[in-house]
């Protein structure tokens, strides 16, 4: 069946909007339908139902782009765990990146006690003042040049 124009044009756009979401990964674009009709639609690309999605040849290019996407990603469809996809693999996975927030969050407690530990010997054992050194780097706009 030839297709017209319009059908055409929406099909490179369906495209180009798989292409972003294979490039932003499954954590922040996961490709499914719903998730791509969302995302054109928001952009004005189409103004149809879901349905718009749901011929042959659409549906090859979001499942094509759904695998290559899973198969760039960490996430495991055969994984022990829950399936990608449903709220339990979600709440898993927030569990996962909270545990990695409070480990990040000790790493910067530790980093930040230590140089205050060491702006501290390097102003009590030496004349430089640690403040003139990095001035620049915490105000890279000189105080001169700002007007008032």
């Amino acid at each position: 069946m030839a297709k017209n124009a319009r059908s055409i044009k929406l099909d490179s756009a369906i495209e180009a909007e798989l292409e972003i979401m294979v490039e932003l990964g499954s954590e922040k674009a996961p490709i499914s339908a719903t998730t791509l009709h969302e995302r054109l639609k928001a952009k004005g690309v189409i103004k149809g139902a879901l349905s718009t999605l749901s011929t042959d040849d659409r549906k090859k290019m979001i499942a094509e782009s759904r695998y290559q996407q899973m198969s760039d990603s960490e996430v495991e469809e055969d994984a022990d765990g829950p399936k990608y996809g449903t709220v339990d693999y979600y709440k898993a996975r927030n569990q996962e990146l909270i545990a990695e927030v409070r480990e990040l969050n000790t790493k910067l407690n530790d980093n930040t006690a230590a140089l205050v530990e060491i702006i501290r010997r390097v102003e009590s054992q030496t004349p430089v003042k640690v403040e003139d050194l990095i001035k620049h780097t915490l105000n890279p706009i000189p105080m001169d040049d700002i007007p008032y």
